[in-house]
């Protein structure tokens, strides 16, 4: 159960670094505002959405989806020694 402990804990805080580095940033400007950039004169169209980046996010995750998947597909069994019936009975 120790080693899950971990692995919860690792897997919460690359979801939180995941998020934080793939949710777009508000960048203050509101919808129909022109600036120039590099020469180029830029208009706001719309607003961003929180999850416009989750492919990103998806990708982010593949990590953590592998460890879970060796995990549950893992023989815990291998090398614990087997336990025999006594002869007692």
């Amino acid at each position: 159960m120790k080693k899950h402990i971990y692995k919860i804990a690792f897997t919460v805080i690359w979801m939180l670094l995941g998020l934080w580095l793939t949710i777009p940033v508000d960048d203050g400007r509101e919808i129909g505002d022109m600036w120039m950039d590099g020469g180029d004169l830029l208009v706001k169209t719309g607003h961003t959405n929180w999850y416009a980046n989750m492919d990103l996010f998806a990708l982010f995750m593949i990590p953590v989806i592998g460890m879970w998947i060796w995990v549950l597909f893992k023989d815990e069994t291998k090398d614990k020694p087997v336990k025999r019936r006594s002869r007692m009975f």
